[in-house]
This record gives C-alpha cells, structure tokens and sequence, in this order.
C-alpha cells in the first residue's frame, strides 16, 4: 500500500508529464484501432459486391459472333444446347452446375394481385450456386424436372409483391403466362439489381417459352483452380471446346460471353492483402512510435529524479522499492490511458459504424461494418504496456546503482 500511496503521490506531482506520457498510449491505441476498423470496413464493403454467390462462379451465355468461321459469316446468332451443357457439366474443373433460362417482364397473378417480374426456369444446384437462402419450404429439386411439375419457388421480392408477406404463401397458386403453379418455396432475393423473381422447373421454362429446346444461359461453380493461371488456363479450354461443337473461332469473346468471379475474387483478393499489410504496417509504425514516446519521457522522468531517488537511497529506500515506484508508475499510466485510447477508438469505430451508410440495397458499397477484433486491440495495449515497462525499467536499474552522494549532486 506504501508503494501506490508513493506512485500516487508522485504521479498527482508530475501532471504535465503523466499527461504527455498518457497522450503517447492512448493515441497510438486509438489510431490503430481506426486503421484496423477502417481496413475491415473497406474489406466488407468489397467483399459484399459479390453478394451471396458463389465466390468461384462462371456465368456464361451465347451471345452473336463477331468474326467469321470456316465459311460461317459473323453476327452469327448462337444458342446452347443439351450437348453444350453435357460438355460443360462433365469437365473435371466443374462442380456444381444449371442450365437456366429466363424471362423479364413476365406477367404474374394471384387473386386481384398482379405483377410483373422475371421467370427463370433452373435446375436444383442454382441455390448453391447463387447462394440463396431457403425461407419457407423448399426449393427445386429433381422430382419436379423429371416429372415436369409446373411448381414455383418466389423470392422476397415477389411475395411482398403478390401476398403482401402473408404467412401461409405454401400451397398457393399463382399464375404465369396463364399457367397455374403452386407455389412450395420462398428464397432470400437475388442480387441487388435484381427485381421480383419466381423460380420454375428448367424443363417446365423450356416447355413455355423454348419450343426449339435451345437456351442461352449456363451456371458453374469450379473446383481445383486457387491460381489466375489456373483459371485463366480453364477459361480458354472451356472457349475452345464449346467453339469446336458451336462452330466459332475461340478468340471470339463476343461468341460467348464469359463471367468469372474467381478471377474477380483472386484479384480483391491480391488488392484487400496489399491494404491489409499496407494498414497494418502503418498501424504497427503508429504503435511504435508511441512506445518510442513513452520510452522517451520515462527516461528523461528518471533522469529528472536522480537527486529524488539519491535522498530516498540516503533515507533508506531500498532499490527495488525505487524501481517498483518507477515501473508502478509507467504501468498505471499505460494501462489507464491504454483503456481511455481504446475506448475511444472503440467508440469512434461504432458511431462510423451506425451512422455512416455508404451504399445500399440498390447500389454497390464501399465501406460496409467497419469493426476490429478484440484480440488485435488487447494485443496493442500489452505492447504499450510492456514499452512503458521496459523503458521506466531501464533507467531506473540505472539510477539506483548510482551512489546517494552522486546522486544527489547529481543537478548541482
């Protein structure tokens, strides 16, 4: 209890100095809070453009060619068809796969309630493709493509728009072209620039609106493929295989249009672990100089009491109850103002984070949930902690080894 009377005492002393010292800790904790909170904000914000696909999705659909082929003249218009989707499907670096086909502007009906929206015929693994999420019911599954049930899966979106959100949507029966199908799913929406939309059996879609049983639209989720390489090399396997049974040059990117998001996402990827070192690096620089702060003052506090501690030595002080006082000190100051910067940053981190609304449903966000780990924040206190420890204990070691006489004439 005498050495933290002694500390107290000689902290209540030294204001401006415990003030300088504290100033050090608690902006380096906070400005590395920031930092931290600001990188993972910028992460979410791109991360969370890619929706809730899946991160390693192709999209590819047949579009016109822009150059001629062995005697096929350009503007050539293409479709796919169940062998195109037969060559894709069984290619080793495919995993999940669906043939869809769909429709805008589809008109819809229940009851007195109509709409309009888009009709997309899929097979049982777009779900996992496309990430959506399961709300009520099920979703297609491959009793309704063999046995051509004209069965539907709405989304949000749609049973807002046709049931006004009423709970017993399951069993009901809307009606699309003049059609009558019931309704056994509601899913999460789409993406973003997505409206209303009803998801249908693919061969049911193919039965209404394709009687050529051609399509234009494929998607895949790929497996094995963790290098641009890798991916890239695919990319061009896949052109040239679909060019061969298609009759088009495969340098045609015009033929058919390709969209990879784990090109995409390798590409975030590589730029949000440059920002993370880049930020981390700047938040380690803005720690370290802090502690370097810290270190600074504690010393030039010690050297200030050299006669102090040469009195307390010629009274009977012992050393080690001199290098507790001095260490107590360095330790309190860390920890409080390591506290008030952390709290501090903390706060700052959530008022940005209810308050700032970059982005939104109808549009792509930059900066999305800016928050830091706990654990990265303890682990910037001890650091400062341990500095301030460190940097009192050194020269107070130091100055007790003086002798009281020296220490004492030490300011004459």
């Amino acid at each position: 209890m005498d050495i933290i009377r002694e500390i107290w005492a000689s902290l209540r002393q030294n204001k401006f100095r415990t003030c300088m010292t504290g100033f050090a800790v608690a902006w380096g904790i906070f400005i590395f809070i920031v930092l931290l909170a600001a990188n993972t904000g910028i992460k979410n914000g791109i991360m969370g453009n890619f929706g809730t696909r899946s991160l390693n999705m192709v999209n590819i659909w047949a579009g016109r060619t822009s150059m001629p082929y062995m005697g096929w003249q350009a503007n050539r218009r293409l479709y796919f068809t169940d062998e195109e989707a037969m060559l894709v499907r069984n290619m080793p670096e495919v995993d999940k796969f669906s043939r869809y086909d769909e429709h805008w502007g589809t008109n819809m009906a229940y009851g007195s309630e109509t709409t309009t929206g888009t009709f997309r015929g899929v097979e049982p693994e777009y779900r996992e493709i496309y990430g959506l999420k399961v709300l009520k019911g099920r979703f297609i599954n491959s009793s309704d493509l063999h046995g051509m049930k004209k069965v539907a899966v709405i989304d949000e979106r749609m049973a807002e728009k046709l049931f006004n959100n009423r709970p017993d949507v399951l069993g009901q029966y809307i009606k699309i072209n003049g059609l009558l199908f019931q309704v056994v799913g509601v899913v999460s929406k789409g993406s973003a620039w997505e409206g209303a939309t009803v998801y249908a059996p693919f061969p049911i879609s193919m039965a209404i609106f394709r009687s050529d049983l051609r399509f234009s639209d494929m998607a895949f989720t790929l497996k094995g493929l963790d290098t641009k390489e890798a991916n890239e090399a695919f990319e061009e396997q896949l052109r040239a295989r679909l060019g061969q049974v298609m009759q088009f040059d495969r340098n045609d990117r015009r033929a058919v249009g390709v969209w990879n998001t784990l090109e995409s996402y390798m590409e975030t990827q590589t730029i949000m672990r440059a920002l993370t070192v880049f930020i981390l690096l700047i938040g380690i620089s803005t720690l370290m100089s802090g502690a370097v702060g810290v270190s600074n003052i504690m010393l030039v506090s010690v050297k200030e009491r050299t006669r102090e501690i040469g009195i307390r030595k010629a009274i009977g002080a012992s050393p080690r109850n001199i290098i507790l006082n001095i260490i107590g000190e360095a330790l309190i100051i860390t920890l409080v103002f390591g506290y008030i910067g952390m709290m501090a940053g903390i706060g700052l981190v959530e008022l940005i984070n209810n308050s700032m609304n970059i982005g939104n449903e109808q549009g792509a966000s930059i900066f999305k949930d800016p928050t830091v780990e706990l654990p990265y924040v303890f682990l910037a206190t001890v650091i400062l902690v341990i500095a301030g420890v460190v940097s009192g204990y050194m020269p107070a070691r130091k100055a007790v080894k003086i002798k009281p006489i020296e220490a004492m004439m030490a300011d004459k």
